[in-house]
């Protein structure tokens, strides 16, 4: 057996180190310059520009009016996607508009998600309710909306807040869960109710309130004055 010399063996390792690191450097830049990647999008079968659509109940009643800047329709999810939503109610029982930066619909409008921005505005019994938020998830046929973000509910000089909400009857019953703060003090009284006389207490009776009467004593007649 023949022991070969460290003149011999240096050589080889320093010609081994230099292979090995060569490769993991190669492998290094790969590495590096190659470009992550990429999701494959979900596919697409609509795009539009500016969108206006109605929607319809089943029995062929008009409920919303709804219009975008741009829209995305996803066949993953059923998902339509639109920038700069509004919708406007057509129904005769329930009048409200809603607008936001962004939103998707799903299921053929069964429930909608709305982003940035949500402002809500209600006319209920004559007086204006506004929702002001950074989400709202809205589901049409039943009335019901959430929020799982930060909300504001005014009307007039009355005021509401809370870390979430839950809504039914397309926000005519509004929940506030979580640091909820509300200042709704009653609705003042109108000048003709402040006018109105008080109605009498149970039981008791008020009498009217007697007229004078001229007198029927007929004045003396003037004299007039001698010369």
């Amino acid at each position: 057996m023949t022991l070969l010399r460290p003149t011999v063996l240096l050589p080889l390792l320093f010609a081994t180190l230099v292979a090995a690191f060569s490769f993991w450097l190669e492998r290094r830049v790969n590495l590096l310059t190659q470009s992550p990647p990429v999701e494959p999008a979900g596919e697409i079968d609509l795009v539009s520009g500016e969108l206006a659509v109605d929607v319809y109940s089943d029995t062929g009643l008009p409920m919303h009016h709804i219009e975008a800047d741009h829209a995305i329709h996803y066949l993953a999810g059923d998902r339509t996607a639109l920038e700069r939503p509004r919708v406007t109610s057509l129904r005769e029982d329930v009048r409200f508009t809603g607008r936001a930066q962004r939103a998707d619909v799903f299921d053929h409008g069964e429930r909608i998600e709305a982003f940035g921005d949500v402002l809500v505005t209600r006319l209920l019994d004559g007086a204006e309710t506004r929702y002001e938020g950074q989400m709202l998830v809205w589901w049409p046929d039943d009335g019901r909306a959430r929020s799982d973000l930060p909300v504001v509910i005014t009307r007039g000089e009355r005021r509401a807040t809370g870390d979430r909400m839950e809504a039914e009857d397309h926000l005519a019953k509004i929940t506030l869960i979580g640091n909820a703060h509300v200042h709704w003090p009653p609705e003042p009284k109108t000048a003709a109710n402040a006018l109105a006389p008080a109605k009498p207490a149970a039981g008791k009776t008020t009498a009217p309130t007697p007229r004078a009467k001229p007198d029927s004593r007929q004045p003396a007649p003037r004299r007039s004055p001698s010369r």
